[in-house]
């Protein structure tokens, strides 16, 4: 349900509390096994990559670092259990437009999910790729 509402409109919901959004998004980031060790159906799990993407793409845009780390970890752990293809191309050129503060963020989390991290090892050489980025 968590995944449901469009990132957009819920926006002011959003940054009204960051502190309760960055909990749920903690929470959902330990829920790629459900609560009762069922697995989410491919669509979940890509469903909420999605959603993690658009909540990290919203708070990079306003400087919401904590929001931005929730996030960004979020999507590595989903992405690393699950191995979803369409949403890691989308993640990948995210990441590449990354600069300063939201890239060093994002690096954090990327070093924190190697088993994430892996599946952009072609930003290594991308010259349009933050030094950070290269570096997570």
């Amino acid at each position: 349900m968590v995944t449901k509402p469009d990132v957009p409109a819920a926006k002011t919901a959003l940054l009204a509390n960051l502190q309760q959004t960055t909990a749920v998004l903690q929470a959902l980031t330990k829920h790629p096994v459900g609560d009762r060790g069922d697995w989410p159906s491919r669509d979940e799990a890509d469903r909420t990559i999605w959603w993690l993407l658009d909540i990290a793409r919203h708070a990079a845009e306003h400087n919401q670092w904590s929001m931005l780390d929730a996030a960004v970890q979020g999507i590595c752990d989903w992405d690393g259990r699950w191995d979803r293809w369409d949403p890691r191309n989308t993640i990948r050129d995210w990441l590449r437009t990354l600069t300063g503060q939201a890239a060093a963020t994002a690096a954090s989390a990327l070093h924190a999910q190697p088993h994430s991290a892996r599946h952009y090892h072609e930003l290594i050489d991308d010259r349009r790729a933050d030094t950070a980025i290269h570096a997570a």
